[in-house]
């Protein structure tokens, strides 16, 4: 996969809500259920910050990671019934634009970790945490449009 230079941003703390799986070897099929039971909830979580939904990869190891498929809420937001949060710190990362398909996404995080991320003199944080943004202008249907990765960076 080609990857363009990413931009590198300071991230806002932000809290995340949704719902959340570990993901293993089985990962591609787990996540897009996911996606399939957390998407009639967008735009109906009270306190919801605007129409942007994030995919979070945390808690990372050799037999997988934790995935939450979420929307930000303000930080003093009670967290709804039924549903997992994670703070993310503010902290600087690395952001990738995709204008390919989000089918593809792995393929993106992969090019990250083996061809970018080894060039870069850029150092991953300590937990490292890599998320998939969907900006208001994804498109849920075609799958495409408005998609970032990001990757924080020491």
């Amino acid at each position: 996969m080609n990857l363009d230079t990413p931009r590198i941003a300071d991230g806002k703390p932000m809290l995340i809500v949704g719902l959340e799986e570990h993901c293993g070897a089985n990962a591609q099929a787990q996540i897009p259920a996911l996606w399939q039971r957390f998407a009639p909830s967008i735009g109906k979580i009270p306190g919801q910050v605007g129409y942007v939904a994030y995919g979070v990869c945390h808690d990372m190891t050799r037999e997988g990671f934790n995935y939450l498929a979420g929307v930000e809420i303000p930080a003093e937001s009670p967290i709804p019934e039924g549903f997992t949060s994670l703070n993310l710190p503010a902290q600087r990362y690395a952001v990738f634009k995709h204008d390919g398909h989000v089918s593809q996404m792995k393929e993106l995080g992969d090019a990250i970790w083996s061809q970018w991320l080894p060039g870069s003199g850029e150092q991953v944080t300590d937990n490292p945490v890599m998320f998939e943004r969907y900006g208001e202008g994804f498109d849920p249907h075609s799958g495409t449009g408005d998609i970032e990765m990001w990757l924080s960076i020491k």
